[in-house]
């Protein structure tokens, strides 16, 4: 099972998100989504109808008190020690940390051992990778990184390059970007290049059915 980190779902400007996620059900894996934030778009493509994953919120009002104290619990008989040194991380880290995105790692990764995540991916190098940073020590699960453009070159290096070491391996859409990312690699992890694609079948098959519905149209 693979999960499937972002910072808002759906959203109508990264249909690249989208792509991933739809080629990942057409090679039959079983995904599941998990959304920092609530969307905010008023309209979506319509190909995120095709999307048959579960979607799972991390927001606050998501996490009620009660059941965010048991998940706390839950990890603390379950991985003492994971917990703790993740609180201290959290606190300690560089960019800043809070201990409402504490909890907000705690509850994913609850959310990631009840649905049996076996691993992470997780879109943006920026929150989203310093969550999935907090959730993977907290339940002990490896994550991955794709970098885009401002979360790479509006944060810290240093910080970057920490979230970078702790991941499994890092994508990014340009050669540009991959470079950069290379140049400030501390680790072992590898940084690969990956462009975005289309899928060109569905394409074709939409401009066809306009193309068809212009011809029914236009007499």
């Amino acid at each position: 099972m693979l999960g499937f980190l972002v910072k808002t779902y759906p959203k109508v400007s990264e249909t690249f998100v989208l792509q991933e996620i739809l080629a990942l059900q057409n090679e039959v894996y079983e995904v599941t989504i998990f959304s920092m934030q609530n969307p905010t778009d008023d309209q979506f493509h319509n190909a995120f109808d095709s999307v048959t994953s579960d979607i799972n919120y991390l927001t606050p009002d998501s996490r009620k008190r009660w059941h965010s104290i048991k998940n706390h619990f839950k990890l603390i008989s379950q991985r003492f020690w994971s917990y703790l040194g993740t609180f201290f991380f959290t606190l300690q880290k560089k960019e800043g940390g809070s201990f409402e995105q504490f909890c907000q790692a705690v509850y994913l990764a609850t959310l990631i051992q009840e649905n049996g995540i076996q691993h992470l991916h997780v879109h943006f190098a920026s929150e989203p990778a310093g969550l999935a940073e907090l959730a993977g020590q907290l339940c002990g699960i490896t994550y991955s990184i794709s970098a885009h453009a401002k979360d790479i070159y509006l944060q810290n290096p240093s910080c970057l390059a920490r979230k970078m070491a702790n991941a499994q391996f890092v994508v990014t859409c340009t050669e540009h970007n991959r470079c950069y990312l290379h140049s400030i690699n501390t680790s072992d992890t590898p940084v690969y290049r990956i462009y975005h694609g289309i899928d060109a079948a569905r394409i074709n098959a939409e401009n066809n059915k306009y193309i068809l519905f212009a011809i029914k149209n236009a007499h």
